[in-house]
């Protein structure tokens, strides 16, 4: 959780100090006169807490206005003066905590920050508050290769839905030779990304696919895998396509059991793990995203995890998106200045 607090006094400093011993919270400390420049630069949810006793009346009321907003930052505000009359109306204009100076000199305790920070209502980074594993009693481990999975059993997967998103032109003009090419290409394309992260295309339909990866229970490399081709598509579709087009797909990934069978030989199948992933596929993604279920965000690397957003739930299942490049007009992020979307 970020937390920054923008002040000029050390008695404000010192009663928030203790939080940078909390695992919980990521301090910092600014200068008033530097507050507008960390939020500009500020990527992923963050609580920020205002001094009204160094900042004027008319940047606190322009904060407000701007954090409610702003899926990157609320606003809090410290009152250790005494200065504010009616502190209701800063709840009015958005503020999600007032801290008084009677509550100030009780301290700030890392309860009361938690209690602010649900009450902020952020687009939920993925991997926040969720187990590292799930219980252990749901894994039937299909290991790290597929030395050791035998056909007919009953193994946990790593699966991804991929579809090609086929543009009007050439849904409208194209032939179907040129559409056919469309499918093979792409199909091709998918086949050679599973193949580098040890999975192969088990099911195909037209302009959709499963893929399956053997699942060990420690890690979801494809994930990652499945980042570089949302944010590569452009070198993609000029390496691998010859279209003069940026080609689309939207992608999503699941971790659950299902009997394995050789491709081919999975019409007989039945398995709840596999229809529920199509059913997203086909009646949640939206064309060009990126999409993880509650199981699989489990396994986003730390350093990751501002990179996907709650997307929902569906089917009972929380889902989570791929945060997506956008054209540099909105908000960039601090790592080296790349523009996400909310």
């Amino acid at each position: 959780m970020k937390l920054y607090v923008s002040t000029a006094r050390q008695s404000i400093i010192s009663k928030f100090k203790p939080l940078e011993k909390s695992r919980l919270f990521e301090l910092s400390i600014t200068n008033p006169k530097e507050l507008k420049k960390c939020l500009a630069d500020t990527a992923g949810s963050t609580l920020v807490y205002i001094d009204v006793s160094t900042s004027n009346k008319a940047q606190i009321t322009k904060l407000l206005k701007e954090s409610a907003g702003d899926s990157q930052y609320r606003v809090g505000i410290v009152d250790e003066t005494g200065v504010v009359d009616d502190p209701g109306q800063l709840f009015h204009q958005g503020a999600v905590d007032y801290i008084s100076k009677k509550a100030l000199q009780g301290g700030i305790t890392a309860a009361r920050l938690k209690k602010a920070f649900s009450f902020c209502n952020f687009e939920t980074a993925a991997g926040d508050n969720v187990d590292v594993k799930p219980p252990a009693p749901e894994w039937r481990l299909s290991g790290s290769s597929w030395a050791n999975v035998k056909s007919g059993q009953e193994y946990t997967f790593c699966l991804m839905f991929v579809e090609i998103d086929l543009i009007d032109e050439w849904k409208n003009k194209s032939g179907s030779a040129h559409l056919d090419e469309v499918k093979a290409a792409f199909q091709q394309h998918v086949g050679q990304f599973a193949a580098e992260l040890s999975g192969k295309i088990w099911m195909w339909m037209d302009l959709c696919g499963l893929i399956l990866f053997p699942f060990d229970g420690e890690r979801c490399d494809q994930i990652l895998g499945g980042m570089r081709l949302i944010l590569n598509r452009a070198i993609i579709s000029a390496e691998k396509y010859d279209y003069h087009t940026t080609i689309s797909y939207k992608l999503a990934m699941h971790i659950g059991n299902t009997v394995y069978r050789s491709r081919g030989n999975t019409g007989t199948i039945v398995s709840d793990t596999v229809n529920f992933l199509f059913h997203v596929g086909h009646q949640f993604a939206q064309p060009g995203n990126f999409y993880l279920t509650g199981p699989v965000a489990r396994f986003i690397p730390e350093n990751l995890r501002e990179c996907f957003v709650s997307a929902g739930v569906f089917e009972g299942v929380p889902i989570h998106r791929m945060r997506l490049p956008v054209s540099p007009s909105r908000r960039r992020a601090a790592a080296g200045g790349i523009t996400i979307s909310p």
